[in-house]
């Protein structure tokens, strides 16, 4: 059983997964997994992985490529991912972004020093300095510091699972699973409510591992580079149909998400998040 499985799914990352592999590839951690879930990508992405593993060989044997059936969206390519690791711990990574070399070994090493079964750090974000309302929020909430095309985003919270999933609800604790490695038995051991649709399926996920989690830690150093291009800004589909899709996925996930609380007896201690 490897200590970390990273669990990466692409579709039309082409232009980005070169960056993104390099840097898993290069971690200081040896005892590790690579999960690529490729998601029926029709352009050259899984071509441009398999020439940049090959100057890597010594991680031939802990790469894995897994391919869905059809096009689902990322949702489903992490639920495949989760289901298929075998690290004692999961984390995930997006195909546009990258990872401090340091970040699995320092996160694992964190894990191990606390018997924690759920740790987070603090992350860059790369790129335009545009933001949405949200994340605007978000880091007026937080601790960032700026400089040049890179922010520094501190995620210091209250080490405290429920107090954790109200700084989540209320958007100042990051929701992205990309920054949180989470202990496999949380998923294994749990009745989980996995996403189906792909916005806001972070959260569902990141809500219900925090509910389990018994010892969230914080990793007060920067990690992940969250990359954020001007293409990728202008490209997002703004006509009425294309905004309908997205907010009916994301009310299904938010619906799922309310649906757990109101399980677990908390909707209303987090009524004002």
């Amino acid at each position: 059983m490897p200590e970390v499985s990273v669990i990466v799914p692409f579709y039309k990352a082409e232009k980005t997964i070169e960056k993104c592999a390099r840097s898993l590839f290069e971690q200081t951690l040896d005892d590790i997994e690579f999960l690529f879930v490729d998601d029926c990508s029709p352009d050259g992405s899984l071509r441009v992985l398999e020439t940049v593993l090959e100057d890597y060989p010594s991680r031939k044997s802990q790469v894995r490529i897994l391919k869905t059936d059809s096009n689902s969206g990322s949702a489903l390519a992490r639920v495949l991912g989760i289901k298929k690791a075998a690290g004692e711990y999961l984390i995930h990574c997006d195909a546009d972004d990258e990872v401090e070399r340091t970040m699995y070994k320092t996160m694992s090493e964190k894990a191990r020093q606390e018997d924690s079964d759920f740790v987070w750090c603090d992350f860059f974000r790369d790129g335009p300095q545009s933001f949405s309302s949200s994340e605007s929020a978000s880091c007026a909430a937080q601790s960032c510091l700026s400089r040049g095309n890179q922010i520094t985003v501190n995620q210091y919270f209250t080490q405290n699972n429920l107090s954790l999933i109200g700084n989540l609800l209320s958007g100042r604790f990051c929701g992205a699973l990309w920054n949180k490695l989470i202990r496999r038995t949380i998923f294994n051991e749990n009745d989980f409510t996995y996403p189906r649709k792909s916005m806001n399926e972070d959260m569902l996920i990141v809500v219900q591992a925090l509910f389990y989690s018994k010892k969230p830690v914080h990793v007060a150093v920067p990690l992940y580079h969250y990359c954020v291009s001007s293409l990728s800004m202008t490209s997002t589909k703004t006509d009425v149909e294309g905004c309908l899709a997205k907010f009916n996925q994301s009310l299904e996930n938010d619906l799922s998400i309310l649906s757990f609380l109101e399980e677990k007896h908390l909707s209303s201690r987090f009524r004002t998040e």
